[in-house]
């Protein structure tokens, strides 16, 4: 059974609802011009889709948000590495055409590569089916 102060609370919140709901269904001009559209980040980011071993993205704090660093891919930005490893993948991934995907054949996979389970997951997400 809610107490009073429960209530009380479920009530609030259940007027904060009903404000936000009014205050999106008419918001003011500056905002209703810019609904819809994509943020400067968000075209750079989507344009030059980040790596999960991406160490950061900066961007500047001025108008026009541009990119300072572009994304490295890799410990040290090595994209000497990163090719080879996503040879080594591909070649793994051809040997093994009717497995790739399946996390349940990802130790089987790894025991006839010579590698660990934990890489082939890896190697998974790297260059899906």
């Amino acid at each position: 059974m809610p107490t009073g102060k429960r209530k009380a609370r479920e009530h609030e919140k259940a007027k904060m609802r009903k404000q936000m709901d009014k205050a999106a269904a008419n918001p003011p001009e500056h905002l209703r011009s810019r609904l819809g559209q994509a943020s400067r980040i968000s075209d750079a980011i989507a344009s030059d889709t980040p790596h999960s071993n991406d160490k950061f993205l900066q961007y500047m704090d001025d108008e026009e948000q541009q990119l300072i660093k572009p994304p490295e891919r890799g410990p040290a930005g090595g994209k000497g590495k990163a090719a080879n490893t996503d040879e080594r993948c591909r070649d793994i991934r051809a040997r093994n055409f009717k497995y790739w995907g399946l996390k349940h054949k990802a130790k089987q996979i790894a025991i006839a590569e010579g590698l660990s389970e934990r890489t082939i997951l890896r190697y998974f997400e790297r260059m899906p089916k």
